[in-house]
């Protein structure tokens, strides 16, 4: 499935990407319509788009774009993660729940940061993929 009109057809577009030509630029999940979680991708800043599955079943993801290739799903305690632009994908599992962060953000493949969604001074970080995670103060 792909659209001519610069976003995904029918689906909101949660995380455009700003960094490159080829980058992976919107994230849904649609288990409602079509009972399955779909990631867009586009190679040429939103004007085309296609369709890329994540495995298993339907979930609402918090996606990270670390690269046009390097892509982070993040629901819970699970994280899909593809080097490849979605044509493989892996699963990790993390010692931490994720749910509620929603900004989890991942500056490579494998260290990323979650800033804690209640508003205390404080981060979660990982530097092993997302498996485990520890909490950093904040200064201030």
């Amino acid at each position: 499935m792909s659209s001519k009109h610069g976003q995904p057809p029918a689906y909101e577009l949660r995380k455009p990407s700003t960094s490159g030509k080829d980058a992976a630029a919107g994230y849904t999940a649609d288990g409602i319509k079509t009972a399955r979680s779909v990631v867009y991708h586009s190679t040429d800043r939103g004007q085309h788009w296609s369709l890329v599955s994540p495995p298993g079943p339907p979930r609402r993801y918090d996606i990270d774009i670390v690269t046009p290739s390097l892509w982070r799903l993040v629901a819970g305690r699970r994280i899909l993660a593809t080097d490849d632009a979605g044509r493989t994908w892996s699963t990790i599992t993390s010692d931490t729940d994720l749910s509620g962060f929603g900004d989890v953000d991942f500056s490579t493949a494998v260290v990323g940061w979650a800033p804690d969604p209640t508003g205390n001074p404080t981060v979660l970080h990982t530097i092993d993929g997302g498996r485990h995670w520890t909490k950093v103060q904040v200064p201030g």
